[in-house]
């Protein structure tokens, strides 16, 4: 297994997906290349983890830049309340669809004027979701997604002053106007490939209103192809340069010269694993999902310092006969906050799985109230679902739910966020009906759960269930 200190950038193309992993010392440790060829995204990713074991921390992800949409604004000098409410505005004007269909967000930056210039990208939260939900099942957790253009973008050292960077792929190219550091335009074009015919035409007429007048880029960076750079040149009248991210980081195993794949190619897979380092600002996870992760973060760090003070604790245990005692006490104590902290810590799933799983705890619990675990699912399930009915046989371990939902899907959706519950061995949909208004439908779901987890079912002398010692 890779060790875990590194980060890890996925980019999920066109034609094939690029993962890099790098270590804190900016060292690459792992370079792979997965043509798709016809399988999908999901089956290649999941094979991938499968057979290699990379443990890095955190993981980052790509949006094709032309699922996205990637605005800019110069804003009047304001507090950050105020900054907030007009970048606000800016994104409910620029943006194709409304904002509650969207996840978005913004980074801001001085400009040259000393006004703040706002970089926003968005996209359909349905793209988000489905993004999110294939990392889940190949395994890991998402904690970045980003654009790709701006993934790619942090790859490349950019020269001052206006210049073009164009981030070649096998169906779409993303172009992005900056100025030094600072993103002016961004846009994305279905021009095919860079060695096929008219591509480096259809990139120029598609760039062409950014290089008129004197503050127009004086020249262009390509990455992502080794193919189309004179073509290019020719096309934009500009000097063109290929860009290589492989300067951004160190190579000490030679997967630069190893890969089949053009080296540029890998530009958002560094540029993703590099934002994975730090706090990048245009995170488009929800902020369900950054909220919870920052909630495990907070009860790590708790654990941490628990866990420290019963070491400090541990070792004046050894001085003197009369503080043992008392040094025991309070070691125990500190004990049993700490292993507090460490199950109050929520599992790898976020949002409604996250509150499913606690209704689950909740209901092994031989205290439990039936009106009470009944409200608390209601109220922690997706919002197209409410809860109208359920039974749960404790010696048997089976928890029936009966309940409605907006469509069919959603249903699917509550079936399959309940079978990865931690404690339910097995998820079913036991009957669904539609309304006879066409409005809704009326369904019936059936949960085995863990009978090691039931506390009431008896146990052979001698036999101590996992988990429960």
């Amino acid at each position: 297994m890779v060790g875990r200190n590194g980060t890890l950038g996925v980019d999920i193309g066109d034609d094939a997906i690029r993962i890099v992993e790098v270590r804190r010392d900016g060292a690459v440790t792992l370079a792979a290349y997965l043509p798709l060829e016809g399988a999908s995204a999901r089956e290649v990713l999941a094979g991938f983890f499968r057979e290699t074991r990379v443990g890095a921390a955190r993981l980052a992800m790509s949006l094709p830049g032309s699922d996205c949409a990637v605005k800019t604004a110069s804003l009047p000098p304001a507090a950050p309340a105020e900054l907030a409410r007009v970048v606000r505005f800016e994104a409910e004007t620029q943006f194709p669809l409304p904002l509650p269909e969207m996840a978005w967000h913004y980074a801001l930056t001085p400009g040259p004027d000393g006004r703040p210039h706002a970089v926003i990208a968005g996209a359909r939260g349905t793209a988000v979701e489905e993004r999110l939900l294939l990392a889940r099942e190949s395994g890991r957790a998402c904690a970045l997604l980003l654009p790709a253009p701006l993934a790619a973008a942090g790859a490349v050292r950019h020269p001052d002053g206006p210049h073009l960077l164009v981030m070649a792929g096998a169906k779409w190219s993303d172009l992005c106007l900056y100025d030094g550091d600072r993103l002016l335009n961004c846009r994305s074009v279905l021009a095919g490939a860079p060695a096929t015919d008219g591509w480096a035409a259809r990139i120029a007429r598609e760039a062409r209103p950014w290089l008129t007048g004197a503050a127009g880029p004086a020249q262009a960076l390509l990455a992502g192809a080794e193919a189309g750079a004179e073509a290019l040149t020719d096309a934009l009248g500009i000097p063109v340069h290929r860009a290589t991210p492989w300067q951004a980081v160190r190579d000490p195993h030679g997967f630069q010269q190893e890969l089949p794949d053009p080296p540029g190619a890998f530009t958002t897979a560094i540029g993703l694993a590099l934002a994975a380092r730090g706090a990048a600002g245009l995170n488009l996870l929800p902020a369900r999902v950054t909220r919870t992760r920052a909630e495990r973060a907070r009860l790590a760090w708790a654990l941490a310092a628990l866990l420290l003070i019963a070491v400090v604790l541990a070792t004046f245990a050894y001085q003197g006969h009369q503080r043992l005692a008392a040094s025991r006490a309070a070691l125990r104590r500190v004990e049993a906050e700490a292993l507090a902290a460490q199950r109050a810590v929520p599992p790898s799933p976020g949002g409604g799985l996250l509150a499913a799983q606690q209704v689950t705890e909740a209901l092994a619990a031989p205290a439990s109230r039936p009106l009470e675990l009944l409200r608390a699912l209601s109220a922690t399930l997706p919002e197209p679902v409410t809860l109208s009915d359920f039974s749960y046989d404790r010696g048997k371990g089976v928890l029936t739910l009966k309940g409605h939902a907006d469509t069919s899907a959603t249903v699917a959706d509550a079936v399959r966020a309940l079978g990865a519950v931690s404690g339910v061995t097995r998820a079913m949909l036991d009957a669904t009906t539609a309304d006879s208004d066409g409005k809704g439908y009326t369904f019936q779901l059936t949960c085995l759960l863990a009978v090691a987890e039931d506390p009431t079912v008896t146990r052979a002398p001698g036999r101590v269930a996992e988990g429960r010692r």
